[in-house]
């Protein structure tokens, strides 16, 4: 009687465990996205890459960098580089959510990379959608900003 006492405690328990899980970036559609100028970052890039600092040689730094603010109180950041030893190709998924806003609940940002010559990482494309609290876009991130 003990055991299934026991084992029944664990099971709820273990139930609402799973009710706080937040699901990570392949979990949430995104139905449109916005393309963002990276132009003036990519310059920051350069210019840092030739000053001789070590960011621009990460691609994640670059990603969060230009990605910033980084708030909410979820964040995801999924890095998948091409099948190489040294990829010269990369796409960053950053998901920031749980804002406390009252119409957006947070921001989809994908950005494909490049490795230049010397090492640094440029942006190619970088994509941005939204997910909102109400209204459209409640269930998938899109294009339309949240009203």
């Amino acid at each position: 009687m003990k055991k299934l006492t026991v084992l029944a405690v664990s099971a709820v328990l273990l139930a609402g465990c799973a009710a706080h899980t937040e699901i990570g970036p392949r979990d949430y559609a995104v139905d449109s996205f916005d393309l963002i100028d990276a132009e003036e970052m990519n310059s920051d890039v350069l210019a840092a890459a030739a000053a001789g600092e070590e960011w621009p040689l990460d691609a994640l730094s670059v990603a969060q960098r230009f990605v910033k603010p980084i708030y909410g109180r979820y964040l995801s950041i999924e890095k998948v580089d091409e099948p190489s030893e040294r990829p010269r190709t990369t796409t960053i998924t950053i998901i920031r959510g749980s804002y406390l806003d009252d119409s957006v609940w947070g921001e989809w940002d994908q950005l494909l990379l490049s490795r230049q010559p010397d090492g640094a990482w440029l942006i190619d494309e970088a994509r941005r959608a939204w997910r909102c609290h109400r209204g459209h876009q409640t269930e998938s991130f899109g294009e339309r900003w949240c009203l």
